[in-house]
């Protein structure tokens, strides 16, 4: 029996099952793997949508919805399973967030518990959150051993949605760029691209505005910062160079919105600067993390940072500890992922006799 998942075509030919591959930086696909050794256990081979056809695929698991490859299973008339795995917030992929859509699918597994009600009909809808590898750090340095006080670490996005949190990081850039040039290092792609590229990038944002289509400020394309330092090979092992990361989610105000960007910070043994959903401390205990929303302006966090103690600064990194090797982190591991995709499956199985 095969199921398929269905994610952007640079993963597949089964690329994202490959521990070696450059897309998994920082085993950022174990969850795949993980899941792929569960399924088969149970007689299920999962694989890529692009190595399979779908005459001899018996369900596929969208990874985030995806509108081409809908239309093209309803153009072959494919009659089989459909299941959807919400990872983005509707800032990012609105399309995952429409009830309609999901009408097409068997189950939805989704980590915004307040959004949808399986009483109201339609798929199955399932609670999960982004799964990690909890594995937690080892010899974490002092904060006087680390070579610079912050990092910021994310791509250079833009979003017309008044819940992006990308305009914050900008505005926290340059704040230190102009008052401590020196205590912040910034890491991601999207940021000082050469000049061709921003050549094509503005054509491309014209483009866009001439036809009606939202898009950014123009000249954020050619906007340049002094404290970029490229792309970093590896997450894990830059951030522990760093006392803290300002760590701010894409979008703030979407309950259960919880990506891996605190979890890079958590399991690099660095002290995130968080700001995301506000009910973070719901399900990730606040002595884990600097709350960003607590302080009032840059220069009030800044202060704080640097007058932080060690025993202070310990005290963040032994709430860490404490978290990924407790309980409490539980929801976040692989296994709660693929328990949550064999909730889904389950029923369907079951129904066809197949359950093993």
């Amino acid at each position: 029996m095969n199921l398929a998942i269905v994610m952007p075509s640079i993963y597949g030919q089964n690329r994202a099952f490959d521990p070696d591959s450059p897309l998994n930086r920082d085993d950022c696909l174990a969850h795949l793997r993980h899941l792929r050794e569960r399924l088969k256990g149970m007689g299920i081979s999962l694989s890529t949508y692009d190595k399979v056809s779908p005459e001899d695929t018996w369900g596929y698991l969208f990874l985030d919805y995806q509108d081409k490859f809908m239309e093209e299973l309803d153009r072959r008339g494919y009659g089989g399973h459909r299941y959807l795995a919400i990872f983005e917030s509707e800032v990012i992929i609105g399309d995952n967030w429409d009830r309609e859509k999901h009408r097409a699918f068997d189950a939805v597994l989704t980590w915004n518990r307040n959004a949808f009600s399986n009483q109201d009909g339609g798929p199955r809808y399932i609670p999960y959150m982004w799964p990690n590898d909890l594995t937690p750090p080892v010899d974490v340095p002092s904060k006087k051993e680390r070579q610079k006080l912050c990092v910021l670490m994310a791509g250079n996005k833009w979003s017309s949605d008044p819940r992006e949190l990308y305009s914050s990081r900008r505005d926290t850039i340059r704040w230190f760029e102009k008052h401590h040039p020196d205590e912040l290092d910034l890491y991601g792609p999207g940021w000082n691209s050469p000049p061709l590229k921003r050549v094509a990038n503005t054509v491309k944002a014209i483009g866009r505005k001439l036809r009606g289509r939202p898009t950014g400020p123009i000249g954020d394309l050619w906007e340049t910062f002094s404290c970029y330092r490229g792309i970093a090979p590896s997450k894990r092992k830059t951030l522990p160079n760093y006392a803290f990361s300002i760590c701010y989610e894409n979008a703030q105000g979407i309950p259960g919105y919880i990506t891996e960007k605190i979890f890079d910070c958590l399991l690099s043994g660095v002290v995130p600067v968080y700001m995301g959903w506000e009910g973070v401390q719901e399900v990730i205990p606040s002595e884990c993390y600097v709350d960003r929303r607590t302080y009032s302006s840059h220069e009030e966090l800044y202060r704080y940072l640097v007058s932080m103690s060690e025993d202070e600064y310990r005290g963040y990194l032994d709430g860490a500890s404490s978290f990924l090797t407790g309980p409490l982190s539980d929801r976040f591991s692989l296994d709660a992922f693929a328990d949550a995709i064999v909730e889904g499956i389950e029923p369907d199985l079951a129904k066809e006799g197949n359950k093993p």
